[in-house]
């Protein structure tokens, strides 16, 4: 996901918007030899269905489709087929000539550069989302299936920045161009599937004026849930009470703590314990309590945690929560 500049709070981004064969967008964009995608989507049902594309009266293609076992990459005659071994229903992120790069991408990895020029017969018609339009300007092929995001590019230019949102006042739902500041309904017949609302794992928030989870800064806890885009105001992240220390990624405010320097390392000590037995130091009139484990663990930076603790005749390695060991 991208950062956008300008969903209205009158909007509810969603994780993705879905389709069951009748409904599409219509961007309004004629593509020509300048023209690229970015889209990440996932068919639900089997079938040859189109995302977005068009092809013009002769063959010339710019499409993103998948048919019984290939993901295809449509330009002029030419298209980049990902093999059967592929699952039809698999979620695929795919990038065609982004940015002018002239490049075909597919899951991240580059399949290979673009030397023709696109016909200009595929600038013939509007180009639609959740569906395509093949060799006239009816819309066909409808894509059976859910769009997490879709970017349309002119040259270097994003012109097209499409978000899955519900509007508030009314429930209807769409994709919100962060370009134009336009809302995109369905164009097609029935209505779409909205997604979740959009959502933050543990450990993560959603920052003002962005639609990008990113991980819990330190000092902070992330309890991760549906949150709502804000322009001026974070969502979901809250400071360790008292000017306690966390780690990067920490969930909960049992992880706001002290930090333990051993040399080199440090290990964060929690608040409230989580291991027996723990390493418990007391600060005042605080007790704060290190993770104890019988297993080797990996710190923070990579190296094995040096702390070793022999307690009732058993050695225990010191741990702290940057380590992905679950709360």
């Amino acid at each position: 996901m991208f950062p956008a500049w300008c969903i209205p709070e009158t909007y509810t981004q969603l994780e993705y918007l879905e389709s069951t064969g009748t409904q599409y967008i219509d961007t309004g964009v004629y593509v020509d030899d300048t023209y690229g995608y970015y889209i990440d989507a996932q068919k639900t049902q089997r079938g040859d269905r189109i995302a977005i594309g068009v092809k013009g009266s002769d063959n010339s293609r710019w499409t993103y489709n998948v048919s019984e076992g290939n993901v295809v990459l449509g330009w002029n005659d030419l298209y980049v087929a990902q093999g059967s071994e592929h699952c039809d229903k698999e979620r695929h992120v795919a990038y065609m000539n982004y940015l002018n790069s002239r490049q075909r991408i597919l899951d991240g990895v580059t399949r290979d550069s673009i030397r023709q020029t696109l016909s200009s017969n595929a600038g013939t018609y509007s180009v639609p989302v959740f569906a395509g339009k093949w060799g006239s300007d009816i819309v066909d092929y409808y894509w059976i299936g859910r769009i997490y995001a879709v970017k349309i590019s002119r040259g270097s230019d994003i012109i097209r920045d499409f978000i899955p949102v519900r509007r508030i006042s009314d429930g209807v739902l769409g994709m919100y161009d962060t370009v134009s500041n336009t809302f995109f309904t369905n164009a097609g017949i029935g209505t779409f599937i909205a997604g979740p609302d959009k959502r933050c794992s543990t450990g993560y928030y959603l920052p003002a004026n962005m639609i990008s989870c990113v991980i819990c800064p330190v000092n902070s806890y992330c309890g991760g849930g549906a949150y709502t885009f804000d322009e001026t105001e974070d969502q979901g992240i809250v400071p360790c009470p008292n000017s306690l220390y966390s780690p990067m990624g920490s969930s909960s405010v049992a992880q706001c703590g002290r930090i333990l320097h051993i040399g080199e390392d440090v290990v964060y000590l929690r608040s409230v314990k989580k291991t027996t037995p723990s390493l418990n130091i007391k600060i005042g009139d605080d007790i704060f309590y290190g993770n104890m484990t019988t297993s080797d663990t990996v710190m923070h930076n990579g190296a094995t945690n040096k702390l070793k603790i022999r307690f009732n005749d058993i050695i225990y390695s010191v741990y702290d929560d940057t380590v992905n060991i679950s709360e």
